[in-house]
């Protein structure tokens, strides 16, 4: 992969080099013996099992069915997140040894989920975008050529809502324990790798404090934190564990900016499939086309956002997440199933039992764009912007007016054009938002000024105005939908 301009340091040094690189690992980790997890429980004075059970937590958070264990070394936590989650895990690592050490363990019976591993390389993981519910890596930014691509190309892997989760070593910030931290690692660590394991423990002991200090000197912990923002990932947290000696750190794959669900299939998941934005967006419009119409009946006007709320609001939106699950959702196929097919049915029924004849064509209709668009039916002919904007805009406006006394009027049908364009125009920005966010794992614009200074941008710098005047949007046709309705009554 090549290296992220926005991130990647362009001189560590001689220095930095020696300790740092793929061969450096390849080296490094050779030969080390299959009680690898145990003798790091001994040389991290018993805090290794107590750091990964914190990054355990954090993956376990979204319950996740498919996780990804990149620097698995010997399994360890590969295994740990399968018996806490049930889920199925795939460990990577670029050290063959390493994964044959921890094959007994894999091969043999698990209590819950499944583990699988796999020689391949962090900087260019072999999976498609937004496979994973859940990432985990532990101690391995320290080995690989550019950091913030490396942690990007994790974050492409992961599904929208899910979570990345990491363990690093880390140097003490406190003076008094951060001398202790070098006295330990330089002198006392080398001496118990060679009495606990030999030749090859011996080396890493050697090896391990001069790595960590050398790469915090150039990666402190707000650049950690800032690359992980680069890469798209949002609510990044971390924590100092053991007086500083280690680091966990977390975040998120948000799917939307009015996300509010932990992919648990709860509450918040609830909220989230509803896509409030949108859908009152697309309500405001049966509004105006309501209010266009003369002696505006407001009972009729909330049959009709009522029937468009269960059709548009939960019906065609359920189905969505069926396609993909875009939102990155807990809820149940079976579940989504049930409220799409629940929610549209009884959406028709409302129309019919209402209008009867009158609104069948327009029940008809309905029922025919929402199944056709969001399951892509005929060849997915219908599943396009100007079949969106017909579906989504000017339909409702049609629909909101014809309800209230039968008939269309002029005013209708040039609210319909304006709510086609409307919907275009969100069309034009929801696109490329939904790229950024669920497929681009990383961006780097580098702008140059008249006055010669120059900016970087990237992908959330890119993200977030798209995001702001959808939000603009969305407030601005709302507010129109309110006050024409106040002044037709």
């Amino acid at each position: 992969m090549a290296p992220n301009p926005v991130t990647a340091q362009t001189d560590r040094g001689s220095r930095d080099r020696s300790l740092r690189g793929e061969p450096i690992a390849r080296d490094v980790f050779t030969g080390l013996p299959g009680r690898y997890d145990r003798l790091a429980y001994l040389l991290s004075l018993g805090q290794d099992r107590r750091w990964r059970r914190a990054v355990v937590d954090h993956a376990a958070t979204g319950a996740p069915r498919l996780v990804l264990d990149v620097a698995t070394g010997p399994a360890g936590i590969a295994l740990a997140v399968a018996g806490r989650t049930g889920a199925d895990v795939v460990g990577v690592d670029l050290n063959e040894p390493m994964l044959r050490a921890g094959l007994p363990r894999i091969r043999g019976p698990l209590p819950r989920g499944r583990v699988r591993v796999a020689a391949g390389r962090a900087g260019r993981l072999p999976f498609g975008d937004a496979t994973f519910d859940a990432v985990t890596f532990s101690y391995l930014l320290r080995y690989v050529d550019d950091p913030g691509a490396t942690i990007a190309e994790m974050a492409r892997c992961l599904r929208p809502g899910g979570t990345l989760a990491c363990l690093e070593f880390h140097v003490p910030p406190r003076p008094a324990w951060r001398a202790a931290w070098w006295c330990y690692t330089r002198l006392a660590l080398p001496v118990l790798g060679r009495l606990t394991g030999g030749p090859a423990w011996y080396r890493v002991g050697r090896f391990l404090g001069p790595s960590i200090s050398e790469h915090y000197r150039q990666h402190p912990l707000a650049w950690h934190v800032a690359a992980w923002q680069a890469a798209g990932l949002t609510g990044v947290g971390t924590e100092l564990m053991s007086l500083g000696g280690g680091l966990v750190m977390w975040g998120g794959e948000r799917s939307a900016f009015y996300s509010v669900g932990r992919g648990t299939g709860g509450l918040g998941d609830w909220l989230t499939l509803l896509h409030p934005p949108y859908t009152l967006w697309h309500l405001s419009y049966v509004a105006i086309g309501a209010a266009v119409m003369p002696d505006l009946v407001l009972w009729r006007l909330a049959g009709t956002l009522l029937a468009f709320f269960l059709a548009v609001g939960i019906g065609a939106h359920a189905l969505d997440e069926l396609h993909g699950r875009p939102l990155g959702t807990g809820i149940g196929s079976g579940l989504l199933t049930a409220a799409a097919v629940a929610s549209i049915t009884a959406a028709m029924v409302l129309g019919l039992v209402y209008g009867g004849w009158k609104l069948l064509p327009f029940v008809i209709v309905g029922g025919v764009l929402v199944y056709a668009y969001n399951l892509e039916l005929f060849g997915g002919v219908l599943h396009s912007d100007v079949w969106f904007a017909v579906a989504w805009g000017a339909f409702p406006v049609l629909v909101g007016a014809y309800a209230q006394h039968w008939t269309l009027s002029l005013a209708a049908g040039v609210a319909a054009v304006a709510a086609f364009f409307l919907s275009l125009g969100q069309r034009a920005l929801s696109t490329p938002a939904r790229m950024l966010r669920r497929r681009v794992s990383g961006v780097a614009v580098r702008l140059s000024f008249t006055d010669g200074s120059e900016a970087e941008l990237g992908r959330a710098d890119l993200l977030a105005p798209i995001e702001r005047a959808l939000r603009y949007f969305v407030c601005a046709t709302s507010a129109v939908a309110v006050a024409m309705v106040l002044a037709a009554r």
